[in-house]
């Protein structure tokens, strides 16, 4: 089915939603606040007069431009949301779909029709580091460029525009560029992000530790860029995230996860002294956007475009992959996937050989705890979730529970219904608790390149490869999908008009596309080369 609000031949492919559920996810805001809405309305780009939002400069970023209708008036992109505050104001924000829905292209050898496919859940290939670092130039170049700002102006003020109006704008739009660039400024890092990769803990603890209680020494460079996770899958495992550290075990640990993302997409939370504190967070938004992520199902792999699957040669790497891999990600039917909870499986770094950083930021690095600027920084709300007040030092992850808690425990009603309406039915297991990287179910891996959790592999073939032959470089940025190795196009153009190629280096730490190197049967016996081609054709088929 083509999807009719894309730019270009696109096609969806069915997961169990309806175009309703589909459209609430993508235009649901959770609480996030970038910019006041009108605002980005009538922000231009930093060299030209053409807007922010023009749908070549979003597509540059390789977020999802749309076209307007009915239900997105304003043509937002996939994921960004127009959403009010608790005093009406309204915001831009994004939700869950800016970051979790796919878009590939593939392009017909014999007719050289190019088609895009859409997959909700899966990783965008958007970047977002760039897409923050050219809105606050934008702003920028709004409060130096006197023509700018007067566009700006008018377009925000409409009939109120007056001399003393145009300086409160000056001084808002001022103070919301600062905060901006001082987000930006934190979490810079020795390493390039690129496409399709963000450090999202980075992000979400230097705001729990640094900004949000004020202590500038508690910053740490956002250096663990990892990529986005699909979402099919996500409520029935018994955690969440790469290291599997957020536990989906009860509802509330679920619902606090959801909390801990918002942060990390401008959330705001006013921390006190208190255990109750004021946020931006839409609780009762957040449980139906985990409903509907419950309810997503796995793509199957669209072989009305692509090349069909060789069902011979699968069958051959279904055997061989029972023996090697089935220990570590699990078969789970497609169509009772969406019923059935697992627990993942939990590899230590050490064993797996992947690179360290992620895990490494979470477990090892320590931060100022205790009560400063008259803020509770590492202290659990202990009426949810039990346990003393830190004091001295802490990990990132105490402090991020203790504002979330916070947060929901200040709007009480509205969390219980959001419990008991949206969390409290999923299945729940016993958490696994071992340091290292998740290993889950790889349904619909197909569209969930690039691979191992930092994206430093670009294709499943040569996730199969011993790591000393695997690509050294790559480049990102096209959606141009190969269907033989399995992810994304390996010739790639090194420059383009359109949008800028990002050059994927694995030397740098963060970077690393070591380890994950089980290239032999149980018995000890290495792959083959047909037989690595064996097990891709078999994953085709998850």
């Amino acid at each position: 089915m083509r999807v009719a609000d894309a730019y270009g031949d696109v096609i969806e492919l069915e997961q169990g939603w309806t175009d309703d559920t589909q459209q609430a996810f993508y235009n649901t805001p959770q609480g996030a606040e970038i910019l006041p809405y009108s605002w980005i309305l009538a922000l231009e780009q930093k060299d030209s007069e053409k807007a922010f939002l023009d749908p070549a400069n979003i597509e540059r970023f390789r977020y999802l431009p749309r076209k307007k209708t009915d239900s997105n008036p304003d043509g937002l992109p996939v994921g960004w949301t127009k959403g009010s505050d608790a005093t009406g104001k309204v915001w831009l924000g994004l939700t869950c779909a800016a970051c979790h829905t796919g878009q590939v292209e593939y392009t017909n050898p014999q007719t050289q029709q190019k088609i895009g496919i859409r997959v909700d859940g899966a990783p965008t290939l958007a970047d977002f580091n760039t897409m923050n670092l050219e809105l606050v130039a934008a702003m920028k170049a709004t409060l130096t460029d006197e023509a700018k700002f007067d566009r700006f102006a008018k377009a925000v003020m409409k009939d109120g525009d007056s001399p003393n109006a145009r300086s409160g704008l000056r001084g808002d739009l001022q103070a919301q560029t600062a905060m901006l660039n001082a987000r930006n400024e934190i979490n810079k890092a020795h390493i390039e992000y690129g496409f399709a990769r963000i450090d999202a803990i980075g992000f979400i603890f230097n705001q729990t530790m640094s900004t949000l209680p004020g202590i500038p020494e508690n910053a740490k460079p956002s250096d663990a860029p990892a990529s986005y996770p699909f979402l099919w899958g996500t409520d029935q495992s018994d955690v969440v995230q790469w290291t599997g550290f957020a536990a989906n075990s009860s509802g509330a640990g679920t619902l606090v996860r959801n909390g801990g993302e918002v942060i990390g997409v401008y959330g705001k939370v006013a921390l006190t002294e208190a255990t109750e504190y004021e946020s931006s967070f839409m609780i009762d938004n957040l449980g139906k956007l985990e409903n509907w992520v419950r309810e997503l199902n796995s793509p199957a792999w669209p072989e009305l475009v692509f090349p069909a699957i060789d069902r011979a040669k699968a069958a051959q790497g279904e055997k061989l992959y029972a023996d090697a891999c089935a220990q570590c990600h699990q078969v789970i039917a497609r169509d009772v996937a969406i019923k059935t909870a697992y627990v993942a499986a939990i590899t230590p770094v050490e064993e797996l050989g992947t690179d360290p950083t992620e895990l490494a930021n979470m477990n090892e690095r320590k931060y100022k705890a205790g009560i400063y600027n008259g803020k509770k920084v590492g202290s659990i709300a202990g009426p949810v979730i039990g346990g003393p007040q830190n004091n001295g030092l802490t990990t990132g992850l105490n402090p991020l529970v203790n504002a979330v808690v916070g947060s929901l425990l200040k709007h009480k009603l509205e969390a219980v219904k959001a419990f008991a309406d949206e969390y409290a039915t999923r299945t729940s297991s016993a958490p696994t608790s071992a340091p290292g990287y998740k290993g889950r179910p790889l349904n619909g891996i197909w569209a969930t390149a690039p691979y191992l959790h930092n994206g430093s592999v670009p294709n499943l073939y040569e996730l199969l490869l011993p790591a000393a032959q695997r690509s050294k470089t790559f480049t990102l940025g096209s959606r141009a999908y190969d269907p033989v190795r399995v992810g994304y196009a390996l010739d790639q153009p090194k420059a383009a008009e359109d949008y800028t190629p990002f050059t994927f280096d694995v030397s740098p730490k963060g970077n690393w596309n070591t380890g994950h190197e089980y290239l032999m049967t149980q018995e000890g016996v290495p792959f083959t080369e047909e037989q690595r081609w064996q097990i891709v054709e078999y994953m085709k088929t998850l």
